[in-house]
């Protein structure tokens, strides 16, 4: 997987570093890049264009919602799953709607 990039924007520490060790262990070869909050997301995926994105939705600043559009104009290529505990179905209907691929619910368990 060459030039493969994966982004992952949440706001808890503890996420993101699970995540990445994650990703890391399924896919050795791929960058994996993590961002706590919108304008370092914003940075990545203007520097990066990453292939896979997994965005938190309650987040400080923006929030997820907002950044979801935001970041799909900056990069329309980019696979986006959102990651909440907010799984309403008009929330994920919404997220659909902006542009998200999938939509993971918190919390994840991996067992």
């Amino acid at each position: 997987m060459d030039n493969f990039t994966i982004l992952i924007i949440d706001d808890q520490l503890y996420v993101r570093k699970s995540i990445q060790e994650l990703l890391q262990i399924l896919y050795p070869d791929a960058t994996v890049l993590v961002a706590e909050d919108d304008d370092e997301a914003l940075a990545l995926v203007r520097e990066h264009k990453p292939h896979f994105i997994t965005l938190d939705l309650t987040m400080p600043g923006l929030g997820g919602q907002k950044l979801c559009t935001v970041i799909l104009d900056l990069s329309p290529n980019s696979h986006l799953y959102v990651m909440s505990a907010l799984d309403s179905m008009a929330i994920k209907k919404e997220m659909f709607e902006k542009g998200a691929r999938g939509f993971i619910s918190k919390p994840v368990s991996l067992g």
